[in-house]
């Protein structure tokens, strides 16, 4: 199982752009093959701070994911709306 987190700063004023992207993002993510989780959240404390959850069956799924047209498109998208790159990665469980 691969696990990821990736964390968006928007530019104030932003927010509504970017849940209209990532509702289509997460709509055909959750589609996809060995997609087991794909959730997005806004901060309690900060509506500019977007946090992605991702879970994937396998490093092979979440290669293919990233290769696939609405990510291509939308991925990019969102990051115009961030004021610097999103902070992606990969984590591990503990217990």
């Amino acid at each position: 199982m691969i696990r990821v987190v990736a964390q968006f700063e928007l530019k104030p004023g932003n927010l509504d752009k970017a849940v209209e992207v990532a509702t289509e993002l997460v709509g055909e993510t959750r589609k996809e093959e060995g997609c087991e989780q794909y959730d997005f959240f806004k901060s309690s404390k900060d509506e500019n701070h977007l946090v992605l959850l991702e879970r994937w069956r396998s490093q092979e799924d979440l290669d293919k994911h990233f290769k696939l047209p609405h990510f291509v498109e939308l991925v990019p998208k969102l990051g115009e709306l961030c004021v610097k790159a999103p902070v992606i990665e990969t984590v591990d469980p503990l217990f």
